[in-house]
């Protein structure tokens, strides 16, 4: 791999000598980046309208994009999507706001107060076992909405002291319309598009996407306004941020607007990734019996709930976290020009890093499309850094260790109680647009009882 360098004399293409891939890009933006990969090597320069874009499907290459300083890559506009729902909270905020975010935040996620949480997991996720049994043998098309309903709830509790189940559901549902729009897609479109165009695509009354991000704003703003008028605070994620110097010196309005970005990322980004994490590694055991088989006598030998995985189990997670990865893309803006892989790239350019496409590169996972577990038993070689599910360097994934925990829980509990079957499934599942992993096609499990 060729690292960052500034460009010499070798300029960098005029824009439009750069190919212009909107199109096929906003058709399908997962199996647009596969193919590029594909026929344009490690580093895929391209634009989408006026805007380019490197896709980089090389582990050296993007470990360098995502671990650089500041001072060569920032967030930039690859953000622009997500933070339509988002704002600027720790996902998506640049430079210093993500500095004074992070380092208030991150006492949060240290592992001795995860482990705390395990039994409040494991009765949530009891609750949930209980609804399946409920539904006896009927196949349930609606097992992605109720994992991403638990992983909500476990953040909003666990990290947000959202305590009221009336106030979880209303947030809940606002939330989930809106992480179901082709944003990815969309977004991109509308730069095209007339307004009045793209309100056509992305929504129609009474549900549109302005009304349920205003309904979403003001159950979020509730919540700020409560929380900055209160004498005692919570021990949570809020708390942290509130008790923080540099926070606590900036103006009202700019607190309200930090707390409320960082509760909807908090929410967002926990609930959707966890939940089709959840869904994904269900939806592979029900389609491979023999690996659910396997997995189950594992978690029989141990005693009581699980919130770390034993070897089999721990395969199975990596193996569909491989597949479907809990953050899909992610990239950098570049603030110089630079040579990556050999290609010359741009000032402004915008970097994408996408785990969905390295970990299906064939030179680095054999026969990748497979869904086999064995990759990851103890013993596997892996090629360094092909596997980054929840990202790398000092921006990756703050949550990972709650995930894993809820995951685990879930997953055990479920091979315990039941025997897992595909009720309703197309031989081929594709993606939306969206920023996570919801499949086009109608997907239905169906939980045994087991005796």
């Amino acid at each position: 791999m060729q690292s960052a360098q500034s460009a010499g004399a070798d300029a960098p293409a005029p824009l439009s000598a750069i190919e212009d891939c909107l199109v096929p890009f906003c058709k399908g933006p997962h199996q647009f980046l596969l193919d590029r990969a594909r026929t344009h090597g490690p580093v895929a320069l391209y634009r989408l309208n006026d805007e380019v874009f490197a896709s980089v499907s090389d582990p050296a290459i993007a470990h360098f994009v995502l671990q650089s300083g500041m001072d060569d890559f920032e967030k930039g506009p690859i953000l622009d999507v997500v933070r339509a729902i988002f704002g600027y909270g720790i996902f998506s905020a640049d430079r210093d706001d993500w500095t004074m975010q992070a380092k208030a935040i991150a006492p949060m996620f240290a592992r001795h107060r995860l482990r705390q949480l395990g039994d409040m997991i494991h009765a949530h996720t009891d609750r949930q076992l209980d609804r399946w049994r409920s539904t006896g043998d009927a196949g349930d098309a609606t097992v992605m909405i109720a994992l991403k309903r638990l992983a909500f709830d476990v953040v909003a509790i666990s990290l947000l002291s959202l305590h009221d189940e009336g106030h979880r559901a209303a947030l809940f549902d606002a939330l989930y319309h809106l992480d179901r729009l082709p944003m990815v897609s969309v977004g991109y479109l509308g730069k095209l598009l007339p307004l009045q165009q793209l309100a056509g695509v992305v929504s129609s009354a009474p549900g549109t996407s302005t009304a349920r991000l205003a309904e979403t704003n003001a159950i979020v703003y509730a919540i700020v306004d409560q929380r900055l008028a209160a004498t005692e605070q919570a021990d949570d994620v809020i708390g942290a941020l509130l008790a923080s110097p540099a926070i606590s010196a900036l103006p009202l309005e700019r607190r309200r607007l930090l707390l409320r970005d960082e509760i909807v990322s908090m929410l967002t980004a926990g609930y959707a990734s966890t939940g089709e994490s959840m869904f994904w590694a269900l939806y592979h055991l029900a389609r491979h019996p023999d690996v659910q088989g396997r997995a189950r006598a594992e978690v029989l030998t141990v005693d009581g709930p699980l919130t770390e995985p034993p070897p089999y189990l721990a395969a199975v997670i990596n193996e569909s976290l491989r597949l479907y990865p809990a953050a899909w893309y992610m990239g950098r803006t570049t603030r110089k020009p630079m040579q990556l892989g050999g290609v010359e790239i741009p000032v402004g350019t915008q970097v994408l890093c996408s785990p969905f496409i390295l970990h299906r590169q064939p030179e680095l996972w054999p026969d990748p499309h497979t869904f086999s577990p064995e990759r990851f038993l103890p013993g596997a070689t892996i090629i360094p850094r092909s596997f980054m599910p929840f990202g790398t360097g000092a921006r990756g994934c703050v949550g990972r260790a709650l995930a894993m925990m809820e995951i685990t829980s879930l997953l055990s509990g479920v091979l315990t109680a039941f025997e897992l079957e595909m009720a309703e499934a197309p031989p081929t599942v594709t993606l939306k647009g969206t920023f996570s992993l919801q499949p086009r096609e109608r997907i239905s499990l169906r939980f045994r009882t087991r005796s």
